[in-house]
């Protein structure tokens, strides 16, 4: 688990020398595992405001020693803006990703989070494809994807015997919260949410990934 530096009544000058948690850069291209293995990814991508509202929930879990008080959401936004957060901007990661993925599509997949919960069914189906288990017409007809996706649904996963387990910051519980999209309008101003689309925009420029 990735632990928080101090930041008990941090000062804004200050935030400049801390972060949310390592900012190691563990991109697709430096990783030996991800270039040599034959097994395939599939990376999940979600929009950046709701990331970040996620990533603060989890921190405020987490029990980390020495931590007096937890990041309010407005040093945790700040830090994000950043870029200082754990294997480093955002914005760099999800790039690797998908520029890997544009010239080895049977390599990695990448799928958007907000559009796995508005077509569950396409994007399950896409997943199959991509590991080489397609779905017959006999399955499609009995409705086999239908019941995969309720089986390893949010609420399903969720309470399982085994999510409720775990000691400390290895507490599986703490993996699942509200699995919604938008969560991210409770907890932002309406600057806060166009300083982050702006920065997000500004870093996406040249590229044709889009959000």
């Amino acid at each position: 688990m990735y632990m928080v530096r101090e930041m008990n009544n941090i000062s804004k000058p200050f935030l400049r020398h801390v972060s949310l948690g390592p900012t190691c850069h563990t991109h697709c291209s430096q990783i030996e595992s991800i270039k040599t293995s034959k097994c395939p990814i599939v990376y999940i991508y979600r929009e950046p405001k709701d990331v970040l509202v996620s990533f603060w929930h989890m921190i405020l879990r987490l029990e980390v020693p020495n931590l007096k008080e937890p990041p309010s959401f407005a040093q945790a936004f700040e830090l994000f803006c950043e870029g200082r957060v754990p294997f480093g901007p955002i914005w760099e990661h999800v790039l690797e990703y998908y520029s890997k993925s544009l010239s080895n599509t049977e390599k990695i997949l990448i799928l958007k989070y907000e559009e796995m919960l508005k077509d569950p069914i396409d994007n399950v189906t896409r997943l199959a494809n991509f590991i080489g288990r397609p779905f017959s017409k006999e399955e499609v007809k009995n409705d086999v994807v239908g019941k995969i996706i309720d089986f390893c649904s949010f609420n399903k996963l969720k309470d399982l015997d085994v999510n409720k387990t775990g000691v400390g910051n290895s507490r599986n519980s703490y993996f699942f919260r509200k699995a919604v999209v938008g969560d991210w309008q409770n907890y932002m101003t309406a600057k806060m949410a166009n300083k982050l689309d702006e920065i997000t925009k500004e870093k996406l420029c040249g590229s044709s990934f889009t959000y």
